[in-house]
């Protein structure tokens, strides 16, 4: 990462670390121990990176909801509880893995939280409008985030699915859709976008999310999910790159994600990581010759090679039915 140019790093956890009196947060999950927590943020300091976490404060947390332990902070399977003092009180602790790095960045996830307030929430509390359930949820997290000196950030793909009654990813990205409700004015949006082939689409979302008063992250994404092996050049990394250069975007990274069985050849993505520093510095899409000689340099690999490898998943174009939207597609998963 240091020699791409690249100086921040978000660790992803879900319950993957250690909360002091809560045995069954990430049990049996090998989760990090504050000490290994700390080394890496040194490891990384040492040559001018910032490590801040990556956590979960609403949805993606079925790993911890399944215990009985939690049932008083569950929702649904995936989703905790909005409203409950219960839930607030595990947050406080869960935001404490902030204390072992040096930044004051936090990362609070609240992504993807489908099925919000229609379950135990409804029961308890009756029928509210999930988008404002999402919302003083927002509110009651990042009071939490300001009390302990820290700065969230927070996926936006649940402002807009939640004020389109639409839990699809075709909602957030629907340019008709405006988020409800008053959102924190410190946090920051995180603007995720994988799929857009066409710059145009991500240009106006970035435009949305300046709308609503926020200056957008922008992050990407290395197709690691739903596949055995990814290579480096791809229709969405440019059209999303494209957009941020367009529009002045001045934070932007890229993901990884261990969706649909985390089986994936780590190694498969690094040429992902030299396309992205290459084309975000460079003045020029033509960046094959330099792609293939910080690859050879940095990790020591072939890049023809490696993108031969990841046309196992490239023998058909039966993407999507929107030219300028693809999903990954996985030939090499299916029977």
């Amino acid at each position: 990462m240091a020699l791409l140019g690249m100086n921040s790093f978000q660790l992803y956890t879900e319950d993957t670390y250690e909360i002091e009196g809560e045995p069954f947060f990430g049990y049996f999950r090998g989760g990090y121990s504050k000490k290994e927590l700390m080394e890496v943020d040194d490891y990384a300091f040492d040559l001018g990176i910032e490590v801040f976490p990556c956590i979960q404060t609403l949805g993606h947390l079925g790993q911890i909801l399944q215990w009985p332990e939690y049932v008083k902070v569950r929702d649904t399977a995936e989703v905790m509880l909005c409203g409950s003092e219960e839930t607030y009180k595990l947050i406080e602790k869960m935001v404490q893995v902030s204390t072992c790095f040096r930044s004051k960045k936090i990362h609070v996830g609240c992504d993807e939280a489908h099925g919000l307030s229609e379950g135990r929430y409804k029961q308890i509390f009756g029928s509210k409008d999930s988008a404002q359930v999402f919302i003083e949820h927002l509110n009651r997290v990042n009071e939490i985030c300001l009390r302990n000196d820290l700065e969230p950030l927070i996926w936006s793909d649940m402002l807009y699915t939640l004020a389109a009654k639409n839990d699809s990813i075709s909602a957030y990205y629907d340019q008709n859709v405006n988020p409800l409700g008053r959102i924190p004015s410190n946090m920051t949006l995180v603007y995720w976008d994988y799929y857009h082939t066409s710059h145009l689409p991500v240009s106006q979302k970035i435009t949305q999310h300046r709308e609503l008063g926020f200056e957008p992250w922008v992050a990407g994404g290395i197709w690691t999910w739903n596949r055995f092996v990814t290579g480096a050049i791809s229709l969405h990394s440019n059209a999303l790159l494209s957009a941020c250069k367009l529009a002045k975007i001045k934070n932007v990274f890229v993901t990884l994600w261990g969706d649909d069985g985390n089986e994936f050849d780590l190694k498969s993505a690094m040429p992902g990581f030299c396309y992205f520093s290459e084309r975000f510095y460079s003045n020029t899409e033509d960046i094959d010759e330099s792609i293939k000689k910080s690859f050879a340099g940095i990790f020591g690999g072939n890049l023809d090679d490696f993108n031969m490898a990841s046309k196992v998943d490239c023998i058909s174009q039966e993407y999507s039915s929107d030219e300028n939207f693809h999903f990954p597609p996985n030939m090499s998963k299916k029977k």
